[in-house]
């Protein structure tokens, strides 16, 4: 199976950065026409984090939303900088993953992130949500340039509150640690389930056209006809729900990655 790259209608609204600990693709999907743009997951270090806003500044652009699809450090290292950088962008992740956001000093300790030899600081205040700012499923975000308008998918199992963005005009789905180029989420962590993360897939991302680009969390691209057929979690997805006493562990999620929280 071949890796699925931008097509060229997409080319001009995506830009891509893997950035941070963890190599996590940060999206930044913007409108040369209307100047608007949203980021998904500025889980950077913090001059990662200026790259991008060099971007931004180059193009003009009116960052308007900042999205996290879930609470795990990884996809929100850099949240500090961008926000300070773009004071009038709002915040938004899905409310079930409030315990993850609030536990951030403990899952620094985790990773025992470093960077140019000191620890990055675990005192550091985050940006402050509001109630209306989480998430909520099918919940809509329209822009001036219907392009670049969102669809919110809660698809729990990777964590209680991970989300997927869909933009329906640009055949995009931005799918964060829910599905991955022929795997998914890692379910051994907080609030994690693999029954909830296959239902999620299921019954809410492989309901998309077959044509649907998909941008994981982490990796190479993807789409949803290549993980109907090639992905192995979704192929045999009623066997992995069998109650058993042992499973097959070449079908575990991700037992062989490097990633801790992926």
């Amino acid at each position: 199976m071949k890796k699925a790259n931008l097509q060229d209608n997409q080319k001009n609204y995506v830009k891509v950065f893997t950035i941070g600990p963890l190599q996590t693709n940060s999206c930044l999907i913007y409108s040369e026409s209307s100047k608007e743009a949203i980021l998904n997951d500025p889980g950077g270090w913090n001059n990662e984090i200026e790259k991008i806003q060099e971007f931004i500044e180059e193009k003009e652009l009116n960052l308007k939303n900042i999205f996290i699809s879930h609470s795990h450090l990884d996809h929100y290292l850099g949240i500090n900088k961008i926000k300070s950088l773009n004071p009038d962008a709002s915040i938004h992740f899905h409310k079930n993953d409030l315990p993850l956001w609030q536990g951030t000093k403990t899952q620094k300790k985790m990773l025992g992130l470093i960077r140019n030899g000191k620890n990055v600081d675990e005192d550091e205040e985050l940006p402050l949500i509001t109630e209306q700012d989480y998430l909520q499923h099918n919940q809509y975000f329209n822009f001036n340039d219907e392009q670049l308008n969102i669809k919110v998918l809660h698809t729990p199992g990777h964590s209680p509150g991970s989300t997927c963005l869909h933009f329906e005009q640009l055949h995009l789905l931005l799918s964060g640690d829910t599905l991955f180029f022929t795997s998914i989420g890692r379910t051994d962590l907080f609030g994690g389930s693999l029954k909830q993360i296959l239902e999620s897939i299921s019954s809410r991302l492989l309901v998309l056209d077959d044509d649907t680009l998909v941008i994981p969390g982490h990796g190479p691209f993807t789409t949803i006809k290549n993980e109907k057929i090639f992905n192995p979690f979704i192929v045999n997805q009623k066997d992995l729900l069998k109650p058993r006493r042992k499973r097959n562990n070449s079908l575990t999620p991700n037992k062989t990655s490097n990633n801790s929280l992926t």
